[in-house]
């Protein structure tokens, strides 16, 4: 069987990637509200909302084995098995199903044709259901369902999902817009989306860290946890200097020299959201307690 060190970073891994694919799919999604995007670009983000929520669905069984190996301590996977029902008994273990449901309803909802507006209907539903569930597993759910600390953690998934997948799919999407003037003009509908997001992340994360540790900031500065969010903050400032960096390209006239340099600065912007929330993920491993 697994050590605890590689539980953890199997744990680890499983929640980043649950993480990032939710990130695309809400990215994703705010892009279908770009009145200039072209229509032939359908496809391509339904497959990528689609393909992302089976990424989600996936992660779950592999959660569910390794919280399953860290509560009973069993040697083998023939020695797991049995232990299932009683672990998904628990919060931690039953807010795992309705998580692989609501991610295969968004996969279903992205690949199966239907009309545009009931697809992202559907899909809108499928990921509001699914963000919910999110937000009511991890530390978050320490203080009971429908919690001020689950608010706060459901408003810190959605906005981080909506900054960090608008840009990972910008950086993916926006070099291949056939001309500078549409690149530019959905520039600024990121940056204006990425703005609104980033003061939600930054209240709504204040606001949770407070509740983690019960009021006691100084008592959880020397923690293993603090060193981790100190981390998570300076590539985090590393990406809000990008972005402000994109803010100045698209504040000038749109050129092909500055269009280039925006894509660029994506690129590098979408590096850091991926590395910030990987690290989001093994944060949410370790208690925020003194």
């Amino acid at each position: 069987m697994l050590s605890e060190g590689q539980l953890l970073a199997l744990h680890v891994l499983a929640n980043g990637v649950a993480d990032v694919a939710f990130s695309l799919s809400l990215g994703a999604l705010t892009v279908f509200t770009w009145k200039t995007l072209p229509a032939a670009y359908d496809r391509k983000l339904f497959l990528l909302i689609g393909l992302a929520a089976l990424l989600i669905a996936a992660a779950q069984p592999v959660q569910l084995v390794v919280l399953t190996a860290g509560m009973t301590g069993a040697a083998s996977f023939a020695a797991l098995t049995p232990q299932f029902h009683d672990v998904l008994s628990t919060h931690a273990g039953w807010i795992l199903l309705p998580q692989a449901i609501a991610a295969v309803a968004t996969a279903a909802a992205a690949l199966i044709p239907s009309p545009r507006r009931l697809r992202l209907t559907l899909i809108a539903a499928s990921l509001f259901a699914l963000s919910l569930f999110r937000s009511a597993s991890g530390h978050a759910a320490s203080d009971g369902n429908y919690s001020p600390r689950e608010l706060a953690q459901w408003i810190h998934l959605i906005a981080t999902g909506v900054w960090a997948g608008g840009v990972m799919v910008s950086a993916w999407l926006l070099p291949s817009f056939p001309d500078i003037e549409l690149r530019h003009a959905n520039g600024e509908r990121l940056s204006l989306q990425s703005a609104t997001a980033i003061v939600l992340i930054f209240l709504s994360g204040i606001w949770n860290t407070w509740l983690g540790v019960d009021g006691d900031v100084q008592g959880a500065l020397h923690t293993r946890w603090a060193f981790l969010l100190g981390i998570k903050l300076l590539f985090v400032l590393a990406a809000l200097t990008l972005g402000a960096t994109n803010r100045r390209i698209l504040q000038s006239p749109p050129t092909d020299q500055a269009m280039h340099r925006l894509c660029a600065t994506l690129r590098m912007e979408a590096v850091l959201m991926l590395t910030i929330l990987l690290l989001s993920a093994w944060l949410g491993s370790v208690a925020p307690a003194a």
